[in-house]
């Protein structure tokens, strides 16, 4: 298959393994606000939407307000501190994003972290050089499953859809990639399985990161 000129990566459980990271930090925050911790998997199925809707989400309460904001303040506070431990690049993605750069595809990151902490998080781990354009979710008025993100992200690029794969590890990345008129391919060392990602309407499915770079050849 001929490489894919434009590529746009989700971020947490795609490039960067944070999941450690984000279990750690939203059970942090839960207990400092006097709420109940919660398991990995139940925080784990929410990852890839934005913080002021997944933790209510995680707890099954709806979080307004000052409460929502304080939560959120906690939270990012507790991430900063952990990221130095728990944050990591996924084995093999450095490679895979200095090859892609050297073939000539353009390459940005569409992700449900605001985009200073997207870029503070990429810098740390070496690779934002490939990733010129970081859409966050500041950056947008509709999360992800909508589109808008790749919209985004694709004015940066000077890109189209039409010459765009989508990569992302959960159902939200590859519906925006959909709706967006985009490839999709899923990633299964992230959030959701194999199974889910197909459900989705991913095009294909990449079980590894080899398998990935083989796909995006």
């Amino acid at each position: 298959m001929a490489s894919t000129p434009i590529c746009i990566f989700d971020l947490d459980g795609t490039l960067i393994d944070s999941l450690g990271c984000i279990v750690v930090s939203a059970n942090q925050t839960f207990a400092a606000h006097g709420l109940p911790e919660r398991s990995r998997e139940d925080i784990v199925k929410w990852v890839g939407v934005p913080l002021e809707r997944s933790l209510s989400l995680i707890q099954g309460t709806e979080f307004k307000g000052q409460q929502l904001a304080a939560l959120i303040d906690t939270y990012r506070a507790a991430y900063r501190a952990a990221a130095a431990q728990h944050l990591r690049l996924f084995g093999g993605i450095a490679d895979l994003l200095a090859d892609l750069g050297e073939r000539g595809t353009r390459m940005g990151v569409a992700t449900s972290k605001k985009t200073a902490i997207a870029i503070e998080n990429l810098e740390q781990l070496g690779v934002l050089r490939h990733l010129p354009v970081v859409i966050g979710a500041d950056m947008v008025t509709r999360y992800k499953p909508d589109p808008e993100s790749v919209h985004r992200t694709l004015e940066g690029l000077r890109g189209h859809t039409s010459d765009t794969v989508v990569v992302g590890d959960t159902s939200f990345d590859i519906e925006m990639g959909r709706a967006a008129g985009c490839r999709t391919i899923g990633v299964t060392w992230g959030s959701h399985d194999d199974a889910t990602l197909r459900s989705a309407g991913a095009d294909e499915v990449a079980g590894s990161v080899e398998a990935l770079a083989a796909l995006l050849r």
